[in-house]
């Protein structure tokens, strides 16, 4: 019997990542929760609207209204977020608790979602929990500001999970298809920037496994699966603001110079790449992303700050140096020295800069893979 009554803890080099990542996710609860709760009121507009959206969900128990400019993210804007403190509202009546808590909650447990998914993604549970405490440290990550876009950032880290599990089994791309259909409805835009990575994630699964059919049912599952909100709501979406923002000047030559649905695609490309189109409403420059401000933006901190900048950088030199070892020194060096003057052109010119530069280094990256055959090892690295 002594030996039954006996209790024996033994705690392993995993579980003890996982405690520190509950140390880190605990820690980052903290922090945005008291911020939030450090003043009675909600900031501005954007929260407000939230607010007004759950309480009609929670009261009518429906999302469905006759007239979408009634509130601001409710049909056609998703209204996956609003939902979710709609549906806590019936349960406790104390929404603006419920709002700032668990806004705090979600963005909190991104840290716990990503660890999961870059320890799987590198194969390391020391390298992911690194990757984690830089992420839940980086100023400009996320805030308490009460915004759907925190959701779909969060989303993110669970739709390249389960894309990543499917290695471990095929039935994993029903989950990833549902994953990444949950997230193209938390957001109208944001998710459009989060799809496009998954698509190039999915591009080079695809390459490197040469398992088309798992990773194929995934993409477009998700896809399909969202349909279920945009396929009635889209038009009404994207068609009532298709044309607004500052490009609407260069939309309307567009839909002057051609007509039909090149000018819709047109248009549309235009207002999403419009240098004036980020939450900032201005061009971005370098130093919004190398220098941690010491002044907010209303919705968001500004840059990442020079430790995690560096980090950034130097993952992105040693990424196709570590795939190129039978290459000369000579060469290594030469490559190392092509990838600082990208940056530094990068630095001097504004935001149209950063798309020549995700050009020119994929099309490197590219050449890599061909001349070293190497898509299976060390894949994540791509």
């Amino acid at each position: 019997m002594k030996d039954a009554a006996k209790f024996k803890l033994k705690l392993r080099a995993s579980d003890l990542n996982v405690l520190l990542v509950l140390v880190i996710f605990a820690a980052s609860l903290y922090m945005y929760a008291s911020g939030a709760f450090s003043y009675p009121f909600l900031e501005n507009d954007d929260p407000w609207g939230h607010a007004s959206g759950a309480k009609y969900i929670a009261v009518e128990k429906t999302f469905a209204q006759s007239d979408f400019r009634l509130f601001q993210y409710m049909n056609p804007y998703p209204p996956t977020y609003d939902f979710i403190f709609g549906l806590m509202n019936q349960i406790d009546p104390h929404l603006q608790w419920i709002m700032k808590f668990f806004n705090a909650l979600i963005i909190s447990l991104s840290s716990v979602y990503f660890y999961f998914f870059a320890k799987e993604f590198t194969g390391n549970r020391n390298k992911a929990l690194f990757a984690t405490a830089v992420l839940a440290s980086i100023p400009a990550y996320l805030s308490h500001f009460i915004w759907a876009p925190a959701l779909a950032m969060v989303m993110f880290f669970p739709a390249l999970y389960t894309l990543e599990m499917i290695k471990h089994g095929k039935k994993w791309k029903l989950a990833a298809a549902v994953a990444i259909g949950g997230l193209l409805v938390s957001h109208p835009t944001h998710t459009l920037t989060l799809f496009a990575m998954i698509a190039a994630y999915l591009l080079i699964k695809i390459l490197a496994t040469k398992d088309f059919k798992s990773y194929f049912v995934a993409g477009v599952g998700g896809v399909l699966t969202s349909l279920v909100w945009w396929g009635p709501h889209g038009k009404g979406f994207f068609g009532a603001n298709i044309n607004t923002g500052l490009a609407a000047e260069a939309v309307q030559r567009v839909q002057l110079e051609s007509g039909g649905i090149i000018a819709k695609l047109t248009s549309g490309l235009l207002k999403v790449f419009n240098k004036w189109s980020g939450t900032a409403s201005r061009p971005y420059t370098f130093s919004d992303f190398f220098v941690a401000k010491g002044q907010n933006l209303i919705n968001n901190p500004v840059g990442i700050g020079a430790v995690a900048f560096a980090l950034f950088m130097f993952g992105l030199v040693a990424a196709p140096i570590l795939r190129v070892k039978r290459m000369s020194m000579g060469k290594k060096i030469g490559l190392i020295a092509g990838f600082l003057l990208i940056m530094l052109f990068t630095a001097l010119f504004k935001s149209q800069s950063m798309l020549m530069l995700i050009a020119v280094y994929s099309a490197i990256m590219i050449l890599i893979l061909f001349f070293t055959k190497s898509w299976k090892e060390n894949d994540w690295l791509f």
